[in-house]
């Protein structure tokens, strides 16, 4: 893998595709795409859900030589990762990750699989906080959403209110730390935490 740093300011490059994805929303008038490449802007969250989406342009432009990913993410499903690097792979012989900013998280275990990651002097990555997305998971309610949405649990946050309860609160007896994962199990199905626990242990 090959690490490189970029002015703010992006110079012409050779011939290749140039793919975007963006969380949240760019502004509505992105910036002119550079002489030689062709653009593809996609507004989404990382997660399994919008795979259909990227397989079926992936298809349309068919297999390219070199595909350059423009990521700009907080993060997503940790699983999603994974497989948007081989859902790129199967259609270029080369995959690079442009980080303008922030590429989080997951949008990191992306840049992670390129051969090339290229970042401007404010780009960043960070550590994988791995998250679980499951059927059975929280219900968070948006205006304008009818039954709300499936909520992603960060792995992390479920050892977070363990060890709280362990160091912070001092509980230690076998009973009282019943009814911490008492109070843990009422708020997240035991089904997801224990697909919690598989993730830790992979």
């Amino acid at each position: 893998m090959k690490l490189s740093f970029i002015n703010n300011n992006f110079e012409e490059t050779k011939e290749g595709l140039s793919w975007a994805v963006a969380t949240p929303a760019p502004s509505p008038s992105p910036t002119p795409t550079p002489p030689g490449f062709e653009a593809i802007f996609a507004i989404t969250s990382i997660s399994t859900d919008v795979f259909p989406m990227f397989h079926k342009h992936l298809t349309q432009i068919e297999k390219q030589k070199r595909i350059d990913l423009f990521l700009y993410s907080p993060g997503g499903i940790t699983i999603a990762g994974y497989a948007f690097v081989n859902l790129f792979r199967e259609f270029c012989g080369e995959f690079n990750v442009i980080i303008p900013f922030k590429a989080l998280s997951c949008a990191t275990l992306i840049a992670l699989g390129a051969n090339e990651i290229v970042m401007t002097k404010m780009g960043q990555l960070s550590p994988i906080d791995p998250s679980v997305e499951h059927p059975l998971g929280p219900i968070v309610q948006n205006p304008g959403q009818p039954g709300g949405k499936i909520a992603p649990v960060n792995v992390e946050d479920v050892n977070a209110f363990i060890d709280l309860a362990k160091k912070e609160a001092g509980l230690s007896e076998e009973d009282s730390m019943k009814k911490v994962f008492e109070i843990l199990a009422s708020k997240v199905n035991p089904l997801v935490l224990g697909a919690v626990q598989r993730s830790r242990e992979k």
